[in-house]
């Protein structure tokens, strides 16, 4: 029991278990303040696995958009003269034979041989232009070539590819003359007079 005439006194408070201290009070001697758990830089570790799987994430992704757009088509056929698809189309829009003029040119000695291929033109589906001889500086041609007016490459790819011929490149000024309004000159070298 209590005295008379005393006033009542409150006993201490203790901070709860595992709770830090209050701000500006003081600790027992020997009592020691239990702080809550912190990883790097103050941070709670959940946050920084957070923030860590994030750069990963986020590197990962980097790292895969880089090799993408740095990555190059080695299947695809190189252009020249500026007609150079681009890398962000899919595929090509099929090609209708029906509706590509292709000119044949001799470029050898063997008479007619422009009008054989170009029943090898017609054959196929394109429609047939003009067929003639080639320039004088392109006769004696030993390999043949497609050749191709701006914008017509598609056109002469899948030309070169019904008549077997591997090159393919744009049309110089003389043979764009010879061949009239075609947008695809093939030129008859000496390989197909075998």
């Amino acid at each position: 029991m209590r005295p008379a005439g005393l006033p009542r006194v409150a006993p201490p408070m203790r901070p709860a278990q595992g709770a830090p201290p209050a701000r500006g009070s003081v600790l027992a001697p020997g009592a020691s303040a239990a702080a809550p758990r912190r990883g790097i830089r103050g941070l709670e570790p959940r946050y920084l696995a957070l923030i860590v799987a994030g750069v990963l994430i986020l590197g990962g992704g980097l790292a895969f958009g880089a090799t993408q757009l740095l990555s190059g088509d080695e299947d695809a056929p190189r252009a020249a003269d500026g007609d150079q698809p681009s890398r962000r189309t899919a595929q090509p829009a099929a090609v209708d034979p029906g509706t590509v003029t292709v000119s044949v040119l001799n470029a050898t000695t063997v008479p007619g041989l422009a009008a054989e291929v170009g029943d090898d033109v017609e054959a196929v589906g394109f429609q047939r232009g003009n067929v003639t001889n080639a320039s004088s500086q392109a006769q004696a041609r030993e390999e043949s070539a497609v050749l191709f007016d701006r914008g017509a490459m598609e056109e002469a790819r899948e030309v070169a590819k019904a008549l077997e011929i591997s090159d393919v490149e744009p049309v110089d000024e003389t043979s764009r003359e010879l061949a009239g309004d075609a947008s695809v000159v093939v030129i008859v070298g000496a390989d197909q007079t075998q």
